[in-house]
C-alpha cells in the first residue's frame, strides 16, 4: 500500500517563522520556530525563506516523494490565486513578489500562499463544536486585526484577493493616519498596538496584562473594550453568521475580560436576530495551529477547494 504523503506548513509572523511536517494524524512532526530576524539575516527576505525552506527539507531528508505540497501563511495581502504578495507592511521585501512559483522552483513542490489569519482559522475550524456549513467568521485581535469569512465551507477572498480587511474599516469622523495609508481604520482603535500605546501614555510601566485587570473601570479601558465589540458587531450584522470565533493576542492574554467583552458585544448586536442564538467560540491556542492550518490550506488547495 503507498504511503501518503504529508505537507509542509509554514506560518510566518511577526517575531517567529513556524514550520512543520503535518500528516494524515494532523499532528506537526520536525516543528521548527525560528526568530523571523534570524531566518531572514543577511539577504533578501523572499530568497532567504525560500533557502530556510529548501534546507529544512534537506535536514530532514523530506522529498517530493514523501511531501504533497507547501503552503505558507505570510502576515499579507495576497492575489485572489494565492500566487503573490500584493502588500505586507512589516517586511515591505515581499510587496509584489511571486513568492510561490519562487517556492515551487526552490522546493520542487506544488507551492501556495494564504494570509496568516487564514490558517489559523483553518485550524480553529477543526473544533468538532463547531457546525460543518454555514457562515464563519473569525475575528484576531493581535497587533492588528485579521478577519475571515467563511461560506458554505469556502473562505471569502474577493475580485482582488483582499476581501475582509476588516481592521481597515473607516471609522466616522476620525482620522488619524493608518499603517495602510488611509484614515480612520478600525485597527487604530481596535488593536494590540492601540492598546500598548494606551498603556504608554496613561498606564507608564504597568503591561497591557496588568492593565486589562487592574483598570477594567477606567473610562479609557472600557472604551477600548467596546471599539473590539463595535468591531466584531458591525461584521455579524452584515452577515448574520451561525458562528463568530474570537481570537488574536490580545483576546487570548491573561487576564483578558472576556466577559465584558461578550457583554459590550451583545449590546452592540442587532437584536432579536442575528444575536439571538449566536454562536461565540474562543480561539483555540496552539503554537503549531498555524502550521497546522497551512497543511490544511495545502491539501484543500491541491484538491481544488476552497475561495470565493
Amino acid at each position: 500500500m503507498t504511503r501518503q504523503k504529508a505537507y509542509i506548513g509554514v506560518d510566518v509572523g511577526g517575531t517567529y517563522i513556524r514550520v512543520g511536517t503535518v500528516g494524515t494524524d494532523g499532528v506537526p512532526q520536525h516543528f521548527e520556530k525560528l526568530p523571523q530576524s534570524t531566518v531572514f539575516a543577511d539577504g533578501d527576505p523572499p530568497e532567504r525563506l525560500c533557502a530556510f525552506l529548501a534546507d529544512y527539507m534537506r535536514r530532514h531528508r523530506l522529498t517530493k516523494e514523501s511531501i504533497a505540497a507547501c503552503a505558507v501563511g505570510m502576515p499579507s495581502c495576497v492575489d485572489r490565486e494565492k500566487r503573490r504578495v500584493l502588500s505586507t507592511p512589516n517586511i515591505p521585501q515581499f510587496a509584489g513578489v511571486a513568492l510561490a512559483d519562487m517556492l515551487e522552483k526552490a522546493l520542487g513542490l506544488p507551492a501556495f500562499l494564504d494570509r496568516d489569519v487564514n490558517m489559523i482559522y483553518r485550524y480553529d475550524r477543526l473544533s468538532p463544536e463547531l457546525p460543518k456549513k454555514g457562515i464563519g467568521i473569525g475575528c484576531y485581535f493581535g497587533t492588528g486585526i485579521g478577519n475571515v469569512v467563511e461560506i458554505d465551507g469556502r473562505l471569502l477572498s474577493g475580485k482582488n484577493g483582499v476581501a475582509c480587511e476588516l481592521g481597515h474599516v473607516p471609522v466616522m469622523g476620525r482620522s488619524d493616519k493608518c499603517g495602510c495609508g488611509n484614515e480612520g481604520c478600525f485597527e487604530n482603535y481596535a488593536s494590540g498596538r492601540y492598546i500598548a500605546a494606551l498603556c504608554r501614555e496613561k498606564y507608564p510601566g504597568e503591561s497591557v496584562c496588568a492593565v486589562l485587570t487592574d483598570h477594567l473601570e477606567d473610562e479609557a479601558v472600557q472604551t477600548f473594550i467596546d471599539n473590539i465589540a463595535v468591531v466584531i458587531a458591525t461584521e455579524v450584522n452584515l452577515f448574520d453568521p451561525h458562528y463568530v470565533i474570537l481570537g488574536g493576542g490580545v483576546l487570548l492574554s491573561e487576564g483578558f475580560p472576556k466577559d465584558a467583552l461578550l457583554d459590550r458585544l451583545h449590546r452592540r448586536i442587532r437584536k432579536p436576530y442575528p444575536d439571538s442564538g449566536l454562536q461565540i467560540f474562543f480561539s483555540r491556542t496552539a503554537d503549531a495551529g498555524g502550521v497546522i492550518g497551512a497543511a490544511i490550506c495545502a491539501h484543500a488547495r491541491l484538491e481544488g477547494g476552497e475561495g470565493i
